[in-house]
């Protein structure tokens, strides 16, 4: 992995649009602006406080952007190869499974740098091995609340990952035991998050929050919708 990363490391590439506008937004952060109100952009919500961490500590850096990523990369592989080995994934233990997983993580640009796509892919990661868990026990247990709360984080990081909770739900039903009450938790725990940062309390100096930046990116679309009120709490 580091001989890859290396020369990314010492001769960085030109920057590119996305890492440039990441950059951007937890610089806009560190100077008070108030994402959704005065930053326009769709990034999801803990992507850009991990920007804006990055962004007080090194300021404007790709090589810390590029650091942080290799942390990141790091994690998944070993946690990915443990997960295999542990579990008994495969026949016989060893590297391969972490090594296939590094190789195909250099195909994408995402994985190269810090994207909200490989925060995001960590906490499925998490929701991949707590689901494993329940399918060795031949039956789920209440610790399927994880799986939703994994997916749920994930989704703050990048919001189209909270699609997998729909392959979540299907796994627990063809291959667990799984109760109603059961299923029930794995929702709770992904909607338990849903509230803490979409919910904005507005003042007379701040209230128009527009929610199009963020839906229309993922979603496609078309119209401009405005919540306007002097004091009210903004759901999404």
């Amino acid at each position: 992995m580091l001989l890859i990363r290396l020369p990314l490391l010492l001769h960085p590439f030109p920057l590119l649009i996305p890492e440039l506008n990441w950059m951007i937004v937890g610089e806009q952060i560190s100077q008070g602006n108030l994402l959704y109100r005065d930053i326009w952009d769709s990034i999801s919500p803990l992507s850009a406080l991990v920007y804006w961490g990055i962004d007080s500590l090194f300021g404007r850096s790709p090589l810390a952007l590029h650091g942080a990523a290799l942390l990141v990369s790091v994690f998944q592989i070993v946690y990915f190869n443990y997960l295999t080995n542990n579990r008994d994934l495969y026949p016989d233990r060893s590297f391969w499974p972490g090594l296939i997983y590094m190789l195909f993580m250099h195909i994408s640009f995402d994985c190269l740098t810090l994207s909200p796509v490989l925060m995001s892919t960590s906490f499925l990661l998490l929701a991949f091995g707590t689901l494993i868990r329940q399918m060795d026990r031949r039956g789920a247990t209440d610790e399927v609340f994880e799986v939703g709360f994994y997916i749920g984080i994930a989704a703050l990081f990048y919001l189209p990952s909270a699609l997998f909770i729909i392959w979540a739900t299907l796994s627990l039903l063809f291959y667990t035991g799984a109760t109603f009450r059961q299923h029930s938790l794995s929702l709770f725990g992904f909607c338990f998050r849903l509230p803490l940062p979409y919910c904005f309390i507005t003042s007379a100096t701040a209230s128009t929050i527009s929610i199009e930046t963020y839906s229309r990116r993922y979603f496609g679309c078309g119209s401009i919708h405005y919540l306007i009120s002097s004091r009210c709490w903004l759901l999404y």
